[in-house]
């Protein structure tokens, strides 16, 4: 075979696989999809060495991954499902895009833009107090000093003291056992 031939040989493999690869049904086979994506900033001026993370949200699993010289950034073979795609850069604002809905053989494409930041911007996550205390299962409530006596006055009883109208334990004992 001459280096003519065989450079022919070569190139019809390459063609071959090249369009074997390339078909969306390929991806569509095996149940992913492919995420890609440009960040650039509000003049159209691609974000170099962007940090984007693409976050399975159902699973959790996570691909961290850092976009070119043109802004560009792809996470291919990605399991079918719901995604958010996160995007910080130094000097930036953050950015995040959610509700991303990928199916087999898809190939999104998305467009996320970044303002510049005078100073570093983050989401800061502060733990708050439960809502609810789930520990207990009956209701409950304190009752100050003022608020026995307002109760006192509308019963129309009248004490020397707001402890002398609360029933005693002895009372209490009485008045369940009748």
């Amino acid at each position: 075979m001459t280096t003519k031939q065989s450079f022919r040989a070569h190139t019809a493999v390459f063609f071959v696989l090249l369009s074997l690869f390339s078909r969306p049904g390929a991806y569509a086979q095996s149940g992913t999809g492919e995420i890609l994506g440009r960040v650039a900033d509000p003049m159209g001026r691609p974000v170099v060495e962007g940090a984007v993370t693409v976050t399975n949200v159902d699973t959790g699993a996570n691909r961290h991954i850092s976009t070119d010289d043109a802004g560009r950034f792809g996470a291919p073979a990605l399991p079918v499902g719901r995604y958010q795609v996160t995007v910080e850069r130094e000097g930036y604002a953050g950015r995040r895009q959610d509700d991303i809905v990928l199916r087999p053989g898809q190939r999104l494409s998305i467009e996320m833009q970044l303002r510049r930041a005078a100073l570093p911007e983050t989401i800061a996550l502060n733990p708050s107090p439960p809502l609810l205390e789930s520990a207990r299962t009956h209701a409950s409530a304190f009752v100050v000093d003022t608020e026995i006596h307002e109760l006192r006055l509308q019963a129309g009883v009248t004490c020397a003291s707001p402890s002398c109208c609360l029933p005693s334990p002895v009372t209490r004992r009485r008045a369940e056992s009748a």
